[in-house]
């Protein structure tokens, strides 16, 4: 590295070093000093010092000339575009960012429109989601709204015609534990299905979806019990900024730009988080893995291909691949979004000549000529993951706020994978496609939510389909979850049932 008279600058192991604005200043100082004399007055006011100013700033701009495109000329060094000009030649792009997606469930009016773009924010972060679509509100949907409880042995009633369920309200039942109980009660039907929708401003609800003709839905509340039943929709949200915004299930419920005859809005299961532009670190430390990362180039190349754009890396969520070489192959994937005959295209376009696929499921891709060719692939099964997890208080446990929310909501980012929501910088793996839910893992997630946690008991149950309703009592089991290798679990904080005993 270069020196002149106390002017460093030149290539280092770490890259080009550019000296600073007042590196350069303090280097043309000496020097007009040693030509007009020591007592020359350089300071930045004085007519020499504004001279000087110039001259380090036009010295600063040139070496940081220099150092930029003496850097965008190696991999470790580049920053910015240059980093994306290096891979763009591979065909590996930068993560771009991605806005969180919520599925909303709104209420009110009968045939209320609800327009494209209106808006409902998160409570606690005001962060915003809009709608995606036009939601008409209408008799697909029923919102059942329970807001004041009636008292040990009181029947609640909700008819959905001409079916009648009734729930017997227990000592101590919240309006959370009725809402729960009457769609325990309902369950699913031929042709329709009620789950516990969310905590509301009022009190909890039920929702019950219809999966054949319209429903007629009305709850009779008991003595002093209250609520109501409200005509809904679901619809798609997306939120207004890119990044890794948070949307808990039941906390995207206040309506921001409001609609006449709209009711109430909330979102009964975990947005899927978004995220930010990758870094030029977590860019360069991907391409890393890709290059240099176990597995063969075979199995990696596959892996790639169904993350290669940014659509499928929104559809796509985990994939596996066997290798026997030179006999077959088999890839595993989780990608509810994909068709077969799409995995299979995908397979078809990256797979070694001649190898042959295997699998229990079919798709058919098209060669280069037009042709049909079939692939074997193997599609992974879902789990959908329920916790009843009884918590004992200890020493140091909170006395105010909702440790029982803080507790859900880790657990669902403990098991998705992403940051979490209590410490900052730290941020969980997940559970991959095959992992076993080994019980004593979760106790992580539960110390990182909440402080003085004296005993923690965990039952675990799982339901096949993203709206299941929740399973029996007991069917939850004091015992580990072991899955296949091609099984994957998905956690939401709305299936994480947590109560506190003193």
């Amino acid at each position: 590295m270069a020196e002149n008279d106390g002017l460093v600058y030149g290539i280092t192991a770490g890259g080009f070093y550019a000296p600073t604005y007042s590196e350069c200043r303090s280097w043309l100082e000496r020097k007009a000093r040693a030509v007009f004399g020591k007592n020359l007055r350089t300071e930045p006011t004085t007519g020499a010092g504004r001279i000087i100013n110039v001259g380090a700033r036009a010295l600063e701009v040139a070496f940081a000339g220099c150092e930029g495109v003496f850097n965008s000329l190696f991999f470790s060094t580049a920053v910015g575009v240059a980093v994306d000009k290096r891979l763009e030649a591979f065909a590996f792009e930068r993560l771009d960012a991605v806005e969180s997606t919520a599925r909303l469930v709104v209420w009110g009016d009968d045939a209320t429109a609800i327009p494209a773009g209106k808006q409902a924010r998160v409570e606690d972060t005001l962060k915003v989601f809009a709608t995606d679509a036009l939601a008409t509100i209408g008799l697909k949907v029923w919102v059942v709204e329970i807001t004041a409880t009636a008292g040990a042995g009181e029947i609640w009633e909700v008819e959905v015609s001409p079916d009648v369920w009734q729930y017997e309200e227990q000592l101590d039942d919240t309006t959370e534990d009725i809402a729960r109980g009457l769609a325990a009660a309902i369950g699913s039907q031929p042709n329709y299905v009620a789950t516990y929708l969310a905590e509301t401003a009022a009190g909890d609800a039920l929702v019950i979806d219809s999966t054949g003709p319209d429903l007629t839905v009305i709850l009779t509340a008991p003595g002093s019990g209250a609520g109501a039943e409200f005509e809904g929709a679901r619809v798609d949200a997306t939120c207004t900024e890119t990044g890794p915004v948070l949307g808990f299930a039941g906390t995207i419920n206040v309506i921001a730009t409001p609609v006449t005859g709209w009711v109430g809005v909330t979102n009964q299961l975990d947005a899927a988080v978004g995220r930010d532009v990758e870094t030029d670190e977590q860019y360069k430390a991907r391409w890393d893995l890709e290059r240099f990362g176990p597995g063969k180039s075979t199995a990696k190349a596959m892996k790639a291909a169904f993350f290669a754009t940014a659509e499928l890396r929104e559809l796509v969520f985990a994939v596996r691949v066997y290798e026997s070489p030179g006999e077959f192959f088999t890839v595993t994937v989780y990608a509810p979004g994909l068709t077969d005959d799409e995995v299979a295209q995908i397979v078809w376009d990256n797979k070694p000549l001649g190898a042959v696929t295997k699998g229990p499921d079919l798709g058919y891709a098209l060669d280069d000529e037009g042709g049909t060719k079939e692939i074997n692939f193997e599609r992974a099964t879902a789990l959908y993951v329920w916790m009843k997890i009884e918590i004992t208080k200890g020493e140091g446990f909170p006395a105010i706020g909702d440790p029982a929310t803080a507790i859900a909501k880790e657990i669902a980012v403990w098991g998705t994978g992403g940051a979490s929501t209590q410490i900052p910088k730290l941020a969980y793996a997940g559970l991959k496609m095959g992992d076993d839910l080994v019980r004593f893992q979760v106790a992580q997630a539960i110390n990182n939510a909440i402080a003085g946690v004296k005993n923690a008991t965990i039952r675990i149950a799982t339901t096949a389909a993203e709206g299941d309703p929740e399973p029996p009592d007991p069917s939850f089991l004091d015992a580990d979850l072991v899955v296949a290798d091609a099984t994957f679990l998905v956690f939401d904080s709305s299936k994480v049932l947590v109560s506190v005993v003193a």
